[in-house]
């Protein structure tokens, strides 16, 4: 209650001025600008069509879904969980808009998203690394609509989608004390409150959405990284509490706190229990990568790599097989948002690292009673 009446009074303070529309017109001119390629800037990969159902559809697609009967409860949670880790709330001129960009690899979540909350399927103008990108975005009433439906949800979203969901255009003072842009950095400092409960369909949108899977030798870790520690401690006593019959729980999920973030690691054997919960939760994106590593791993490093390289899931880190420490093979990353989010945040260095994949073995290792030596 404490969060929805700071969101309505940012709502009550913010105003409506005509400089707003001047604005978005702006926005559009320099992405216009920037996409015809003048002053040498990169050009734009345009998506004309995609594959639906077995034939070629032309972009932009729209449709005015709403959950309904032939939605599952377990769809709405997957994409509750995945639009908290990857989705955005944005400017509007009718309020606020929801996005979500993605490569166009992984248009299956934009799909559900579509088939969920309807909007917009489009080509996107953000220029990436990783080729041709997708973009739903959903404004309006439906947007508002959508908001109120999954800020009961999400944890690390609620302020902002609180504050899409209460908007209003034709009831808002004109007090121009509060600009829209203000409220919604205002909502980014708010701290993040957790949904009455987590489930594996979140977890698995979470997890699809900001998650990461890393093989040392013939481990497999599962990662999660983000900036609120309270966060990650109520998704560490969650995966925890689901962890029943084991010797040592407080080993098997542990949290690290850095410097500008903290990140969370699920140990073995927990991790491959983990893995077949995710895929029985409805994981997409990482659905390729569990079916491989939920199966017992190969013996040997080069065998997995071989693998996973084959599939197209992993990539092997840059300096991970020196001397003294363990090969690391590290999962594709998938969103944009995610690489944005590690690119922001900062990465510890490759030392700290191998000493840390040093104590995991260690403690693996002492868990089946196998004494091993470290020669540095």
């Amino acid at each position: 209650m404490a969060l929805c009446r700071r969101i309505a009074r940012l709502v009550a303070e913010v105003g409506q001025s005509r400089p707003e529309a001047s604005m978005y017109t702006e926005a559009r001119a320099a992405s216009a600008w920037r996409a015809s390629g003048a002053l040498g800037a990169p050009q734009v990969h345009s998506i004309h069509s995609i594959w639906l159902k077995g034939h070629p559809t032309e972009l932009p697609l729209r449709g005015q879904g709403r959950p309904g009967p032939d939605h599952s409860l377990e769809e709405f949670q997957y994409s509750a969980g995945f639009f908290d880790g990857a989705g955005h709330v944005v400017e509007d001129v009718s309020g606020w808009r929801l996005e979500l960009t993605l490569p166009s690899e992984q248009q299956d979540v934009l799909l559900r998203f579509h088939d969920l909350y309807g909007g917009i399927l489009s080509s996107s103008e953000a220029h990436s690394s990783v080729g041709a990108q997708l973009k739903w975005a959903l404004a309006g009433a439906p947007s508002r609509r959508a908001a109120a439906a999954l800020s009961g949800a999400v944890a690390l979203q609620r302020p902002q989608l609180l504050l899409a969901a209460h908007w209003r255009c034709k009831k808002a003072p004109a007090s121009p004390s509060l600009s829209k842009r203000a409220a919604l950095a205002a909502c980014r400092w708010m701290r993040p409150e957790s949904p009455a409960e987590f489930t594996w369909p979140y977890f698995a949108g979470l997890f699809d959405a900001l998650g990461c899977i890393v093989c040392i030798n013939d481990l497999i870790l599962l990662e999660l990284r983000h900036s609120s520690s309270s966060y990650l401690e109520r998704l560490r006593r969650f995966l925890l509490g689901e962890a029943h019959g084991a010797s040592d729980v407080s080993q098997l999920v542990s949290v690290r706190h850095f410097h500008r973030s903290s990140r969370l690691v699920v140990h073995e054997p927990s991790s491959r229990i983990t893995l077949r919960r995710l895929l029985q939760a409805g994981s997409i994106l990482r659905r390729e990568a569990v079916l491989v590593l939920s199966r017992r791993a190969p013996r040997s490093p080069k065998g997995l790599r071989r693998l996973l390289q084959a599939r197209g899931c992993a990539t092997v880190a840059a300096g991970g097989s020196g001397s003294g420490g363990s090969s690391r093979i590290r999962l594709v990353q998938l969103s944009q948002s995610r690489a944005r989010h590690l690119e922001a945040r900062g990465r510890q260095s490759e030392a700290e690292d191998r000493r840390h994949a040093l104590v995991l073995l260690h403690l693996h290792c002492a868990s089946r009673s196998v004494s091993i030596t470290h020669h540095p």
